[in-house]
């Protein structure tokens, strides 16, 4: 991948295209046979060479589209085809049928136009229906071409470790960051559940058949002595899901050499400086991104301004979060909502709406599962951290200062029965002992919230005074508070 003199990723390329026929168009077929008539019966001289190319299942086509998919690692692809037959003379047909016009790659978006063949490119004004869906993919190519891709990391100086919440879109980054670059790792790419010890053991025995390799009974030493020979350089290793620094010694199972990439995915921001050299923060989408994936997942086309306001309504809701707003996107294409009826679902019945799992999907967890592990192990480490996660699940969650929580549990004057000021106990004032005593005690408090902070549950930041503010995502706080 380019980098510029910082090391950092350049944006990626966009491209967009009308009507192409890269598996060629059976009107064609038909040119090709008047041109060879009009050619035996006239001194005209049509394109019969170009008719040929241009047949359904044209070998050069195959060949062309071949080359250029092999060149798409950089590109986001934007495909638009007809959704009208042109006219040619009596018949009506479909020039590039949607087959053709589009060449299911994971970096390409398939735009449908209510227009035919010949006026896909003509648009009457601004407020033309064919035109706006045309307008927002280059406003959003203007965007990514003016702005850098951070989220892909690129180098050979350690591990590098993207880490957030759950659903966040951690795996799905790597995923595509090997498949953008899949060229470059010749020796293989690997994928590795690292989220327990036994995970980790189990695809490490899975690759080392697969390698065939013989002799060693120590399957971890014999992957990584087989990644430090210089003739295997060329390879990704990724461990995803390193959660629990505690349990899992990720650096023993990473080879020491001076090639390869590692990536290490992780909800733990200590990954970062501790495994890792270098990390990458990945952040909630934004708004105008979040409203993107919602409606290129739901397949909508043509979208009115009210239903982009819909869709800006929703992606709050959803806290810009990627998983859920992958799968309401996915909701909303399987059950043909609208927009407008998916925003009335979940204001109505929030709780099954991300109980939804798309029979097809890149995730394999519903946005109530996704911290589910997380949660289990929270509570067998620490019965303070999960005592104090389910507080913040009644609070504000995106506030919750720590003075707060200090003034909540310490004793308040008030005025009793008689008209006399009486200093009040937290606990006569209804406050749960044990809170009180987690909240008081310094190191018992930071541990806790050391442990919310490994799973990225809570969020931590200083306000001017530089006392501390506690945030979680909307989203966690409504799954941990079902678990009540």
């Amino acid at each position: 991948m380019p980098t510029d003199s910082a090391g950092l990723p350049q944006p990626r390329w966009n491209c967009g295209k009308k009507g192409t026929p890269h598996n060629g168009s059976s009107i064609a077929t038909c040119g090709k046979i008047i041109a060879n008539i009009v050619s035996a019966c006239s001194p005209l001289n049509p394109a019969r060479t170009l008719f040929g190319i241009l047949q359904k299942d044209s070998k050069v086509l195959f060949e062309i589209t071949e080359d250029f998919v092999q060149k798409t690692t950089m590109l986001q692809l934007v495909s638009f085809f007809e959704m009208e037959m042109t006219s040619l003379g009596p018949f009506k047909k479909m020039v590039v049928e949607h087959h053709s016009a589009i060449l299911n790659l994971p970096n390409e978006v398939a735009i449908g136009q209510n227009s035919d063949h010949r006026n896909m490119a003509r648009f009457k004004s601004m407020h033309d229906r064919n035109f706006r869906p045309v307008l927002f993919r280059l406003e959003k190519f203007r965007r990514d071409i003016s702005k850098r891709d951070a989220l892909l990391m690129h180098g050979s100086l350690g591990p590098q470790s993207p880490r957030l919440e759950g659903g966040s879109g951690k795996t799905q980054t790597v995923i595509q960051f090997a498949f953008r670059n899949r060229s470059k790792y010749g020796s293989g790419v690997i994928f590795l559940n690292a989220s327990s010890h036994d995970t980790l053991i189990a695809d490490f025995s899975h690759l080392f058949d697969v390698l065939e390799l013989e002799g060693i009974s120590n399957k971890v030493h014999a992957i990584k002595k087989w990644l430090s020979v210089e003739e295997h350089s060329d390879w990704l290793l990724n461990f995803d899901n390193v959660d629990d620094l505690g349990s899992v010694r990720i650096s023993n199972y990473i080879p020491t050499t001076s090639w390869g990439h590692v990536i290490i995915t992780s909800r733990d921001p200590a990954v970062i400086g501790s495994i890792g050299k270098e990390g990458c923060l990945l952040e909630r989408l934004q708004a105008n991104e979040a409203v993107d994936v919602l409606v290129a997942k739901a397949g909508l086309e043509n979208c009115s301004t009210e239903d982009y306001q819909q869709a800006e309504a929703i992606v709050e809701m959803l806290g810009c979060l990627p998983l859920a707003v992958d799968q309401g996107g996915a909701y909303i294409r399987s059950r043909q909502k609208s927009l407008k009826d998916y925003r009335r679902l979940y204001e109505e019945q929030q709780h099954e709406i991300l109980k939804y799992k798309p029979r097809l999907g890149e995730y394999e967890k519903t946005v109530l599962t996704a911290w589910e592990v997380n949660f289990e192990q929270v509570e067998r480490d620490s019965k303070e951290a999960s005592d104090l996660l389910l507080l913040f699940c009644f609070l504000e969650a995106s506030r919750i200062p720590e003075t707060m929580l200090y003034q909540g549990t310490s004793p308040r004057r008030r005025w009793n029965d008689q008209g006399e000021i009486t200093e009040v106990s937290p606990t006569n004032a209804g406050v749960d002992g044990g809170l009180i005593e987690l909240i008081r005690n310094e190191i018992k408090f930071d541990a806790a919230v050391d442990k919310l902070l490994s799973f990225s549950l809570i969020q931590r930041n200083n306000d001017l005074n530089g006392s501390r503010i506690f945030s979680l995502h909307p989203l966690v706080q409504y799954s941990a508070s079902q678990r009540v």
